[in-house]
């Protein structure tokens, strides 16, 4: 019989480094102010980063923070010249396999923190499908309902729709309703539905896609042969 041998699976590394030795990479945390965390960065300096820094080592040796993006900076911030930090082998195949990971395990990670923004949750969301997982994957990822992955990435992409969510304006499901319009260009909707009150929110969406409807058959009908030949 011959033996089989399966190569060791990459080893995770823990080690001390300099703040500055890590990149910090793209996060769905897309910004972060210390100063509106004083009591945050003033632990880090008495402290020290008690946490580890959570990070990959990609294929040129770069090591990359997936989870500590502000202990990192508060780190740097304070002077800290070691911080503790646990080293994962890039496992993934592709860029895009490499991203939807991370924002996976970034939005999982901040539920239990300081929170992501709506808006950031809703963009990170989008972004996970943009780079090709799937709804039942994001679902399973996130522990979300596929009805409201679907929701927040529609919001996710739309600007207006998301500045309204993340600013406590619309309701998820609003917020939906002002993507579709967002989506199709039609700004007078936009400004019309954020400027609606909740209580009429649904009637007026419900007219103005009426309006949209009949703009549309309107456009139909004007390219049609028929209405050319009564021309």
């Amino acid at each position: 019989m011959t033996a089989t041998h399966t190569a060791p699976a990459a080893a995770i590394e823990v080690a001390q480094l300099h703040p500055d030795a890590l990149d910090i990479g793209e996060n769905v945390r897309d910004s972060v102010d210390l100063a509106q965390t004083p009591d945050f960065v003033e632990s880090i300096r008495e402290n020290g980063v008690l946490e580890a820094i959570s990070a990959v080592r990609t294929a040129d040796g770069t090591i990359v923070v997936r989870d500590g993006q502000r202990r990192t900076l508060a780190a740097r911030e304070t002077g800290l010249t070691t911080i503790p930090v646990v080293i994962y082998p890039d496992t993934e195949g592709s860029d895009k396999a490499r991203a939807v990971d991370r924002i996976g395990k970034q939005i999982t990670a901040n539920r239990h923190r300081e929170g992501l923004t709506a808006a950031q949750h809703t963009r990170g969301v989008a972004q996970m499908l943009e780079f090709g997982a799937s709804i039942t994957k994001v679902s399973k990822t996130l522990a979300m309902d596929k009805k409201d992955v679907k929701a927040q990435a529609a919001v996710g992409k739309a600007e207006a729709a998301r500045a309204a969510l993340d600013a406590g304006q619309l309701d998820l499901a609003h917020a939906a309703v002002v993507a579709e319009f967002e989506e199709a260009g039609d700004t007078e909707a936009v400004e019309k539905l954020l400027t609606t009150r909740p209580y009429n929110f649904d009637h007026v969406a419900e007219r103005l896609r009426g309006l949209r409807e009949e703009r549309e058959a309107y456009a139909r009908a004007m390219v049609s042969p028929v209405f050319r030949n009564q021309l």
